[in-house]
């Protein structure tokens, strides 16, 4: 059950391919990025024993930052923290609190099906983003909504593989930086017919400091 309404409209999304570098966390919201793991599988005991730890250690060295905690896999985002660290959230926003998504396909084809596309920071406005809570049974959770805005431009990278990465902000307290990253899956049209569907992976972390 919801309370909103949409409307479609034409919009334009950009190859990224060769132009990388263009693109980062602190500026855009997002960036693509080669991330080598190595996994057995991706069934929920790998991700949990493998992928995940792995994950954590190579956001730390990325980012920079002391501590990093995955809360969810396969908002924004104080209640998240609130939830999960009731007795000391509030010291925790007295710092540096980021909540990241890494977003990983895992078909074992390049991605073609229903690609994720990020939206530049720079070019959406304040007033595009539209809170709204998520009401689960235990918890209120945080998320926005986004306007339709002509100067919105958004990207993606085609033909995606297990090696490459997208991560992008769901918040940041920061706000001299990026605080969050519109995103969404979209129908290529340039994609073949019986192109193979896609399988992905995303997981949330708490980045602290």
């Amino acid at each position: 059950m919801h309370n909103l309404s949409s409307t479609h409209y034409p919009v334009t999304i950009s190859d990224v391919t060769g132009h990388e570098a263009l693109f980062s966390l602190p500026v855009s919201g997002f960036e693509f990025v080669r991330c080598p793991i190595a996994v057995q599988s991706w069934s929920d005991e790998c991700v949990s024993s493998e992928y995940l730890p792995g994950l954590v250690e190579w956001l730390k060295r990325r980012l920079g930052c002391r501590e990093v905690y995955c809360y969810a896999y396969n908002a924004t985002c104080q209640a998240r923290l609130q939830l999960y660290f009731p007795d000391s959230y509030q010291a925790m926003m007295q710092g540096r609190v980021r909540f990241i998504n890494v977003w990983r396909p895992i078909s074992p084809a390049p991605v073609e099906d229903c690609p994720l596309a990020l939206c530049d920071f720079r070019t959406v406005n304040s007033e595009d983003l539209v809170p709204m809570d998520i009401v689960y049974p235990h918890f209120v959770d945080e998320a926005y909504e986004v306007k339709h805005n002509p100067s919105h431009r958004w990207f993606y990278k085609k033909g995606m593989t297990q090696e490459d990465v997208i991560v992008f902000k769901l918040f940041d307290n920061l706000r001299s930086e990026a605080t969050v990253c519109p995103h969404s899956a979209f129908v290529d049209p340039s994609a073949p017919l019986g192109t193979p569907r896609r399988a992905s992976i995303e997981v949330k972390a708490i980045v602290l400091g």
